[in-house]
């Protein structure tokens, strides 16, 4: 569940993997994201501006608390997939900038700032 406008709306992903932006105070909602853009997501993350989203697939746990994942990054305002974004296929730690739609990666114990 992520909170785009903490007051008041919130993000929820149905059992049917779509995502619904509710307003707590009109008690509205409206499709943010069909299901039909997660194929092989298992996670999403919403950048600061709410412009993109990190797709994550490939999930494979590793020892304890870590894990590496696939990302991809997709433009809502296009939907479309963002392409010339070269993450590497494993990625150990994915972040977006509380603010704007930079994000942080690393990769083999080596951090990247992109975009």
């Amino acid at each position: 569940m992520y909170f785009p406008s903490a007051d008041k709306e919130f993000l929820h992903k149905t059992r049917d993997g779509n995502i619904f932006l509710h307003n707590a105070e009109t008690q509205e909602e409206s499709l943010y994201l069909s299901n039909s853009t997660f194929v092989d997501a298992s996670d999403y993350l919403l950048s600061g501006d709410y412009k993109y989203i990190a797709f994550e697939s490939n999930y494979t746990e590793n020892w304890r608390h870590s894990f590496t994942a696939s990302y991809s990054i997709y433009d809502r305002e296009t939907s479309t997939f963002v392409t010339g974004v070269n993450l590497p296929t494993v990625v150990q730690y994915f972040s977006w900038a509380p603010k704007g739609n930079k994000f942080v990666s690393k990769c083999h114990n080596h951090t990247e700032r992109v975009r």
